[in-house]
């Protein structure tokens, strides 16, 4: 497309051969780690490796130094570089995909994901105290203080755009993956949930984007529209380029520029509403049992979030009946759970299923799932549910590594001088055959019968 594309920070999206890595995979350069998370930001330890690489070669030079730090200076230096590159005496309103001069830049932070931490010595710091004042749970005040000094990249991000006269052409979009952990230091309150589950606390999470490309009375406004992460392409790119993608691209995402440009004061194209372009988004559908990771009908799960007749409502349904109803609020600045006095049976039927009104409910404390008059909303998510069962696909889920796979694994390791590296050449296909096969579950249950269609 034209763009210099860089990244930096975390992966976590496969490494168990080379093709599947950052910089073979459309990015041009790129200094991170492969994996989840790290047991220290600044050792970069993951179990007994060290999981530190640029582009595709180990980084040890960078053992040492706290992980938002050098995330910072690599996108600086990118920065730098690119500007570089523009036209003499250009002050950044020439880029230009067609010519090569544009630029991508995909900074993914590990702060806060556990295992949390500042850097040494800054938890004895006078501004460490200030930023926790009154805050004693001790992976919260270590969650500030490492959510502080990422701000402030983001502000030395952007600093450099303007330092180097690309501010004016740029967008700048501020996003999370997921909601808090609040083992973790993590708050979602007073929403109900958490990471790894499909409550708001979980799903709903606080995003902006900054640039000059936006107008005037889109500065300050707010989008309480449905989006989701596939989004972003189609969005950008229309933001960026001015220009809409193919239709017959297969793509999830919807261009949500208009939408976000003219915030909730509405629109005048005729198919957008006051929650923008997306009418629902299907936050997971998967047959795996984690318990014994088989694919039986104990593990499935459908979750999705819809509008319907104008209200925003949630389902959550899972096709078993040994959930029980254990999924809670977590208190502010802690990891204890919550339950609200009032609520005295708070899911009702072993907590199988679930149906919030998002409009009346944001907290999700009234379950209607089993009120009959809210029977054609919960017909309405089924048939929806089923429609997408129509094309799930095989589950790539692969086990915890094992066997002759750990050895050769750990044999690349220590061969790489104890950094993680790939240990497989995987040439062809870059999907190895599923060991869940969809069509194995199906003759578990019923042939071409839709799992969520089990409620009465």
């Amino acid at each position: 497309a034209g763009y210099q594309t860089a990244m930096v920070g975390k992966w976590d999206l496969g490494h168990v051969s080379e093709q599947f890595w950052p910089t073979h995979r459309g990015f041009d350069s790129w200094i991170g780690f492969t994996c989840r998370g790290l047991s220290s930001y600044e050792l970069y330890s993951n179990s007994d490796y060290v999981d530190i690489q640029k582009g595709t070669e180990p980084f040890p030079d960078a053992v040492g130094t706290y992980s938002t730090f050098l995330f910072r200076d690599e996108a600086l230096r990118v920065i730098q570089e690119f500007a570089g590159q523009m036209p003499s005496g250009d002050t950044g309103g020439s880029a230009d995909p067609s010519t090569g001069t544009a630029l991508f830049l995909y900074v993914a932070f590990n702060a806060i994901h556990d295992t949390v931490s500042v850097p040494s010595g800054f938890g004895n710091s006078s501004l460490y105290s200030t930023l926790n004042d009154g805050i004693t749970f001790g992976n919260r005040r270590d969650a500030a203080g490492a959510m502080f000094l990422a701000d402030q990249t983001v502000g030395d991000v952007v600093g450099a755009l303007r330092q180097h006269g690309l501010y004016d052409t740029s967008i700048v979009v501020v996003a999370s993956d997921n909601g808090g952990s609040p083992a973790d230091g993590g708050n979602n309150w007073p929403l109900r949930g958490a990471k790894k589950e499909y409550f708001q606390g979980g799903v709903l999470v606080p995003a902006f984007v900054h640039s000059p490309l936006l107008p005037p009375s889109a500065v300050g406004s707010s989008f309480s529209g449905l989006m989701h992460v596939s989004d972003w392409l189609p969005t950008l790119v229309h933001g960026a380029c001015k220009i809409a993608l193919p239709s017959q691209l297969p793509l999830d995402g919807v261009n949500q520029w208009e939408a976000l440009t003219q915030g909730d004061s509405g629109s005048s194209t005729s198919t957008m509403t006051h929650r923008g372009l997306r009418a629902e988004v299907l936050h997971n559908m998967d047959y795996i049992n984690d318990d014994d990771l088989a694919a039986t009908s104990d593990g499935v799960v459908g979750a999705m979030s819809r509008v319907i007749e104008g209200t925003l409502y949630k389902f959550i349904l899972h096709v078993t009946d040994e959930v029980g109803s254990g999924f809670s609020w977590y208190l502010p600045y802690s990891s204890a759970s919550y339950f609200f006095p009032d609520l005295e049976d708070v899911d009702g039927n072993e907590g199988t299923c679930f149906l919030f009104d998002l409009d009346n409910d944001p907290y999700e404390k009234n379950n209607l799932c089993f009120q009959n008059k809210y029977l054609s909303v919960r017909n309405m998510f089924t048939t929806r549910l089923c429609a997408h069962w129509g094309h799930i696909a095989d589950a790539q889920y692969v086990p915890k590594v094992s066997g002759v796979d750990k050895r050769a694994m750990s044999a690349a390791f220590e061969a790489n001088g104890g950094y993680i590296t790939w240990w497989q050449d995987v040439e062809g296909s870059s999907e190895a055959p599923s060991l869940y096969p969809v069509a194995e579950f199906m003759t578990q249950i019923a042939p071409k019968t839709c799992p969520f269609s089990i409620l009465p």
